[in-house]
């Protein structure tokens, strides 16, 4: 007569012995994982905070890198001269100095630039507001690229 399903498990789990060493292996595995599981996990969390800290450090380098250099910078003369006269439009006795404003390419700007005349025309603005404006425009400008360090 041939068994049905339930009945041939319920065989096959009649056949397994288990000893007494098995068991006592078993036990000791469960053991073990019952003990190293916590501390696997405490583990690989400080391998993760310790990867965190070093790409840190390497970013931290980095940057200290990029500060001594801009630093070694400012010991030139050349160097210095040439970001008084960028940044603070300075000139050396007996230059001239030409400012340009709105120099942006009309297709940046969106509009056409206004038609040069050969004439010479007098403003009607007060030269107390402009003052003012080119000491806020150079007050307010942008750093000069590469000043600032990435991150």
């Amino acid at each position: 007569m041939t068994e049905t399903g339930s009945s041939a498990q319920s065989g096959w789990m009649r056949r397994l012995r288990l000893s007494g060493f098995a068991a006592i292996m078993l036990g000791v595995i469960a053991l073990g994982v019952v003990i190293i599981a916590p501390n696997l996990k405490t583990y690989v969390e400080q391998r993760q905070q310790i990867a965190i800290y070093q790409k840190l450090v390497t970013d931290d380098k980095h940057t200290v890198k990029n500060l001594m250099a801009e630093r070694e910078r400012w010991n030139d003369k050349t160097y210095i001269e040439t970001q008084a006269r960028d940044r603070l439009y300075y000139v050396n006795p007996g230059e001239t100095t030409y400012t340009v404003r709105n120099d942006l390419d009309p297709a940046v700007s969106g509009k056409e630039p206004d038609p040069v005349s050969d004439k010479v025309k007098t403003g009607d603005a007060n030269w107390s507001e402009n003052l003012l404006g080119s000491f806020l425009s150079a007050g307010l400008g942008k750093v000069a690229v590469g000043n600032t360090p990435e991150k």
